[in-house]
């Protein structure tokens, strides 16, 4: 369940957008508190679990506080969990042991709650260990609810004694790097390392291939079953050059938009209006939190190949 803010200047209010089952409009005030926000939900959509929570950036955030007190503004994303006292099961896949463990949580359990249940369980210090779901570096402070983890989903452990590797990345200028590297790191992690190693002529990207295989910047090493001595070859991409990127709409549907480092962000949304009918002053673009604006290219915002940006809409929109 999450809460979508944009903001209506007309009127100083904030529109915020509440998604239970379907997605709803809300007024409100940066002066308003959690309380309020909580309140005005349950009477618009006749709510009755008064046990939720509401979570910004991986914060449960306090009733009494305002919203301007967290930071919230336009465009801010806010999580609704159900703090229940009734627990679900998930499994742990350990690399060490050949069956699943199985750890009882509720969705309020932070990372690291979920560790040390772990290492309770089966003796193993939770610093020896990273956690890993659908690809992702699990982060100790976050809640399980922050990341969509459900009854009878399967994370993943890395063992972060033995994810040490030592991989060769072979340059363009012909220059072998040599680097230590966990297998929890992901493909971008790598390239920032790459980027204080070597000189990348400007307006240029890094892309990382293992053979003929593109390494998404998302994705972990682990992902791609890097093995201790691998060969990863690097390109310098021109930002000119095409690229993919990733539009995820509120109503749950992605869309590809192919693009180049100088399209603008109207440009983008004029390729999104041709494939979806959206008309494009109903568009706002979000990218790392940060609301996009139409005068700035893709390369101002370091927006690259492969990247996901969330398409909202503003009041009367479609999704």
């Amino acid at each position: 369940m999450a809460l979508y803010c944009s903001s209506d200047e007309e009127d100083g209010n904030d529109t915020i957008y509440v998604k239970l089952v379907s997605t709803v409009a809300i007024k409100t005030s940066r002066l308003d508190t959690i309380g309020d926000v909580k309140g005005i939900v349950y009477d618009f959509e006749g709510y009755n679990d008064y046990q939720t929570k509401l979570l910004y950036a991986g914060e449960v955030l306090e009733d009494h506080k305002e919203l301007q007190e967290y930071g919230i503004s336009s465009d801010s994303t806010i999580y609704m969990i159900s703090h229940s006292s009734e627990k679900i099961p998930i499994y742990i896949s350990l690399p060490w042991i050949t069956a699943l463990v199985t750890i009882n949580v509720n969705e309020w359990d932070t990372i690291k709650d979920v560790k040390a249940s772990i290492e309770i369980k089966e003796g193993c210090l939770s610093e020896g260990f990273t956690l890993v779901y659908n690809g992702e570096h699990l982060t100790d402070a976050k809640p399980l609810a922050a990341y969509d983890i459900h009854c009878n989903s399967i994370l993943n452990a890395i063992d972060n004694a033995s994810a040490i590797s030592t991989v060769f990345v072979l340059t363009p200028t012909g220059k072998t790097l040599e680097m230590d590297v966990r297998l929890s790191y992901t493909v971008e992690e790598v390239k920032d390392m790459i980027k204080s190693m070597v000189d990348v002529p400007e307006r240029h990207s890094l892309r990382l291939y293992l053979d003929t295989r593109h390494l998404d910047d998302m994705n972990m090493l682990a992902d791609y079953e890097i093995q201790n001595e691998a060969k990863l070859h690097l390109m310098f991409i021109p930002f000119y050059c095409g690229k993919v990127i990733h539009v995820r709409i509120l109503n749950g549907k992605t869309i590809r938009v192919e693009v180049s480092g100088y399209d603008t962000i109207e440009n983008v949304k004029k390729k999104i209006q041709e494939k979806e009918d959206i008309p494009i002053h109903k568009m706002v673009l979000i990218f790392s939190r940060k609301k996009l604006e139409d005068g700035f290219t893709l390369e101002k915002y370091d927006i690259k190949d492969e990247s996901i940006l969330l398409l909202m809409l503003t009041k009367g929109g479609k999704c």
